[in-house]
């Protein structure tokens, strides 16, 4: 799954934050309303790459999310096509997202599945603000398969000042040890961020940076885990808007 190279720089740490500059991630996220395009390579695995195309949408207390991605090779490859909505009151929000996911292999038919993802975040304070959403709990012929398929996630992100986040989140999926990350971001000015994370279980390290001019935005992040060695992700923003 491509969440976008922001998030990818702090580990996948931005559970309660959701929908900025991130593709398909708290279904409950308040969308800051941005066009996304993201690559995702292993350079140690020839081919198989992803990639990912969203767009947000606010619209005063109502956000909406809708994309598609892509990952695999030429021999097998995962489609993924999705549109969520969410609302925000005061100091919450929650919201959903539909799921129709492809899964191709050379030489197999076709495999379709239909899920469905919710959550929500809420701001504990002014500063502080916890997530949680649940992804891919129900539909599908073989209920092994979709159930060994669900994930939950839960993370808290504190602002300590106009200039550094701090986020920690846990990723559960069934039968599976829970992954455990934090990541932050540090604003050199205005324009400018530069971000690092770490995962346990499995352990791996997380470096990016981002820039921002005018409407466009441009983020590139890496990491490095001994099983899967090193992953790189880019990603091009574009907010037609001012964002909030």
């Amino acid at each position: 799954m491509v969440y976008g190279a922001r998030a990818f720089g702090m580990a996948g740490s931005l559970t309660a934050l959701g929908g900025h500059h991130m593709h398909a991630s708290n279904p409950g996220s308040e969308y800051s309303g941005i066009f996304l395009f993201s690559f995702s390579g292993l350079p140690d695995t020839y081919g198989f790459n992803s990639s990912a195309v969203s767009g947000q949408w606010n619209f005063g207390a109502i956000g909406a999310e809708a994309g598609i991605q892509r990952t695999g090779d030429e021999i097998a490859s995962m489609h993924r096509m999705y549109a969520g909505i969410s609302q925000h009151v005061q100091n919450s929000s929650a919201g959903f997202r539909f799921n129709l996911g492809q899964f191709r292999a050379e030489g197999v038919p076709a495999v379709y599945n239909l899920s469905v993802a919710t959550g929500g975040t809420t701001k504990l304070g002014a500063h502080t603000t916890a997530g949680v959403w649940i992804d891919n709990f129900s539909i599908g012929r073989d209920k092994r398969s979709v159930l060994s398929g669900v994930r939950m996630e839960a993370g808290l992100v504190t602002e300590f000042s106009e200039n550094l986040i701090i986020g920690v989140s846990v990723l559960h999926r069934l039968n599976e040890l829970p992954v455990i990350r934090s990541g932050l971001e540090y604003k050199i000015n205005r324009n400018t961020a530069i971000r690092a994370g770490n995962s346990v279980f499995p352990s791996a390290l997380f470096i990016g940076s981002g820039f921002r001019y005018w409407k466009v935005s441009l983020d590139m992040a890496g990491s490095y885990q001994q099983a899967r060695g090193t992953e790189f992700q880019i990603t091009a923003g574009y907010v037609p808007a001012k964002e909030k």
